[in-house]
């Protein structure tokens, strides 16, 4: 999954707004951020919020436009509306690319492999 990072005032403003659509393998990554509005948006969409360690802290699927949620969280990911499902995100996985994502404007997430790893520790 391809990841844009919204580090900075304007681009966490703008987040999604104005865009048509989110591909099915794209995501925005606002931070820090722990609540964001669908005002202005187009479609729903689905959140993952992340704390600072890379747990996601709450899911939430299939936001509709001019709605507003919140979590305790350091960073907020936002991707097409049932991908979070799809994917198999689930609160307290770790995600610790996303938790302090290096310096640039984009990150590859592979999410299979995160979930994977996550079945490695805890099986018995």
């Amino acid at each position: 999954m391809q990841i844009t990072i919204a580090r900075h005032f304007w681009s966490r403003a703008i987040g999604l707004l104005g865009r048509r659509s989110l591909g099915a393998r794209q995501g925005l990554l606002i931070m820090p951020c722990d609540s964001i509005h669908t005002c202005f948006m187009r479609w729903p969409i689905d959140v993952v919020f992340i704390d600072r360690a890379g747990n996601i802290t709450r899911i939430v699927e299939r936001l509709r436009p001019w709605r507003w949620t919140a979590a305790r969280a350091h960073a907020c990911l936002e991707i097409k509306s049932g991908n979070a499902a799809l994917l198999g995100l689930q609160v307290g996985l770790c995600l610790p690319e996303l938790a302090h994502p290096a310096p640039g404007d984009t990150v590859q997430l592979d999410i299979a492999a995160a979930l994977a790893a996550r079945r490695r520790s805890s099986a018995p």
